[in-house]
């Protein structure tokens, strides 16, 4: 049982919050690092990364005692990297689509091929 079910329990057992366990929306596969890898270094780059980040967070708001809100949230992402020799591209993306996922990789193809550290603006879903 973990610490937030537990606070829950004890300061009130009739609250039940659902707590999720939800996988990643898509498999990261060997197959796909392959695909971003060859996608981000498929204009010359020397050396290219994969950063899979997802957090969540959990929340308890007390007023005079007693549990008022209960909230749960994730966050997640993927941040690709490109070293083209003294150069950096850096892509992120929060879709966790393939294909946007491949675009990001290409993004960080561009900017390293270009000289690296430039602001690249992308849009996020909602």
């Amino acid at each position: 049982m973990d610490v937030y079910r537990s606070c829950l329990d004890r300061v009130h057992p009739s609250i039940r919050v659902p707590l999720t366990e939800k996988p990643m929306p898509i498999a990261f596969d060997r197959d796909l690092f392959d695909r971003l890898l060859a996608a981000a270094l498929a204009r010359g780059g020397d050396y290219a990364d994969i950063y899979v980040q997802r957090s969540r967070s959990r929340s308890l708001r007390f007023e005079e005692g007693k549990v008022k809100s209960a909230t749960e949230s994730i966050a997640q992402g993927v941040g690709i990297r490109v070293q083209q020799g003294e150069a950096t591209g850096y892509a992120a993306c929060d879709d966790l689509d393939p294909a946007s996922l491949l675009a990001a990789a290409g993004r960080a193809a561009v900017i390293a091929a270009s000289g690296g550290s430039r602001a690249t603006p992308t849009s996020l879903k909602p």
